[in-house]
């Protein structure tokens, strides 16, 4: 059993490498992110920087403490990115009322008792887990202000924004 659960955990670790590495070579591809991070490997067309970083960011956060800090941070930043979703969803029922979307009854309701039980979640974190998660949100946040400075193309709106999320 010890052997299959670390074999899925290798292939689960293995999957999230190269893929949510892409994460940040998208959003440096865009200018979102340090344009570091969008320089892709001549040989292999990777974007190895980006997925160096991760890896090295995973590592430190692997030997800087015990299996169950990180997998308490991962499931508080899954809590935090989930009550997001769910407070997104209000404003995109009020910006697109007859949008094609699977609609429940009560759905802003249930978007705020799923951001109310998100928040109650986040009680069980410990003060260090906090505040990783607090230096990681400061992170983002300078890297918002960061691309809002040089890239200030970015700030402008589109004079067509409506985007079909329908198939064609």
């Amino acid at each position: 059993m010890s052997i299959a659960i670390m074999l899925a955990t290798y292939g689960y670790m293995s999957a999230n490498l190269l893929n949510d590495s892409r994460l940040a070579y998208s959003l440096a591809a865009q200018g979102d992110f340090p344009h570091i991070f969008a320089r892709i490997h001549p040989r292999f067309h990777t974007p190895a920087v980006a997925i160096t970083v991760y890896a090295l960011t995973g590592w430190a956060l692997a030997v800087s403490g015990t299996f169950q800090f990180v997998l308490a941070l991962a499931a508080g930043a899954t809590v935090i990115y989930y009550a997001g979703m769910c407070a997104c969803l209000i404003r995109l029922r009020r910006l697109r009322p007859s949008g094609s979307a699977f609609r429940i009854p009560f759905g802003p309701v249930l978007s705020i008792v799923a951001v109310v039980v998100s928040l109650a979640l986040m009680t069980g974190l410990t003060r260090r887990e906090l505040l990783l998660m607090c230096v990681t949100a400061l992170i983002a946040f300078a890297n918002w202000l960061w691309g809002r400075k040089y890239h200030p193309e970015l700030q402008e709106k589109p004079k067509s924004a409506v985007v079909s999320l329908s198939a064609p």
